[in-house]
């Protein structure tokens, strides 16, 4: 199977991605920061460093996590 490359992106605080699927497995690695993330209707917290696996089929959102500074 082909394997797709996509390239790093930084995302500010107001990011929202309103979800999708496809047929290609899809990784994403927080580097900084933190990251909501709800695959097919579970919602999970990503941390800094952490990293997720979206399988082929599997419906995807992701949001920052917003932190109070103050």
């Amino acid at each position: 199977p082909p394997l797709v490359v996509h390239y790093y992106q930084v995302r500010n605080a107001s990011y929202t991605f309103p979800g999708e699927k496809h047929n290609y497995w899809e990784l994403t690695f927080i580097d900084n920061g933190e990251l909501e993330t709800t695959v097919d209707g579970e919602t999970y917290k990503l941390d800094e460093l952490d990293l997720i696996l979206y399988a082929p089929g599997q419906y995807h959102t992701q949001k920052p996590v917003m932190q109070n500074h103050g």
